[in-house]
Formats: C-alpha cells, structure tokens, sequence
C-alpha cells in the first residue's frame, strides 16, 4: 500500500467525521420554556386593578384619567362570559384634579385564546365636573376591549368607552384606559 492512497484514506475519514460534527451544529433549538405559564390563568371570578388614560368631550376639551376597577367575571358555556364591573376614574384637567366618572357596567366576553379575553360593555353612572360651579350629570356607557393574562394571576387590558350625558351641555364623549388587574 502506498503512502498518499493511505493520507488519502485518512483525509476523507477526518472530512467525514467533521461533516457529521457540522451537522450537528445545525439541528434545531431545543424549545425554551415559557417564562410564565399562564396555563392555569382564568378569567373567572372576582379581579381588580388601576387603570390610566383619557376623556375626550364632543364639544372640545379633554382630561387625563387614572382610576380603579373592581369585578367579577363568570363563565356561561365555554368560550362565553359574564360580568359586572364598577370603575371609578379621576378627571384631570385645567391643572389639577377637577372632576371624575363612576360607572357600573355590565359585561359579556368571548375568550378568543385561554389568555386572552374580548369583551363588550354597558351600563350607566355619573359624571361630575367641577367647572362651571361643579355640576353631576347621568351618563350612559358602552364599548368594549381587550384583557391579555400576563402571569397566572394577573393580566393587561385596553378599553374604550363611550359616553352619552343626556342632561350636559355637550353630551357626547369617549375615554380610552390601559391597566392593570389581579384576579382572585
């Protein structure tokens, strides 16, 4: 035997085994566990929370609002969902704190995902605005969002409602919120 058949022979076993180390290299990613598991996450039973955002009036104007909710969601027949829900909402306009909503409504959301919840809203409450001599006028609300599970016992929602004030001057207004809720 000759000595290049022999190199040769050692050459092409050296290229085959770095081949298959190589190939090695190219096999695809184990799959990452989630860092929150919000598998056992439910939308059912009683939550809370704050909310930021803001109001907007039909005749001009608008206010920054941060509040609070407070509710209870219950399951009807999967996917379906009823609740109830207060929120209370500071007005924050001409420099300071100057008025506020309070809102009871009531819900119905279809979960389009195990975490993920689309609902609509109605219901009614007060409005109250300090200007002018501070004057409480009835409202009516409806609209609806969107509420995301983050952790197993917490999630993010967007929500945007309308007003309709009846008895103000400029009776037509909207409010748009981002928050927080922990669910109980």
């Amino acid at each position: 035997m000759k000595i290049s058949a022999l190199l040769a022979g050692v050459g092409v076993a050296t290229l085959m085994v770095s081949g298959a180390q190589a190939a090695d290299l190219l096999l695809p990613a184990q799959p990452v566990a989630p860092v929150v598991d919000t598998s056992i996450f439910s939308f059912d039973g009683f939550y809370a929370g704050v909310t930021g955002g803001g109001a907007w009036v039909s005749g001009g104007g608008s206010a920054g609002s941060i509040g609070v909710v407070a509710g209870a969601n219950f399951t009807v027949a999967d996917p379906i969902l009823l609740g109830i829900e207060g929120q209370f909402d500071g007005l924050i306009y001409n420099g300071g704190l100057n008025g506020y909503d309070a809102l009871i409504l009531g819900k119905i959301g279809v979960l389009a995902s195990p975490q993920v919840l689309v609902y609509a809203s109605l219901g009614g409450g007060w409005v109250h605005d300090n200007a002018g001599g501070g004057t409480t006028v009835g409202t009516w609300a409806y609209g609806g969002g969107v509420e995301v599970a983050v952790t197993d016992n917490m999630s993010i929602r967007g929500e945007v409602l309308g007003l309709h004030m009846p008895d103000a001057v400029n009776q037509n207004a909207a409010k748009a919120t981002i928050g927080v809720l922990f669910h109980f």
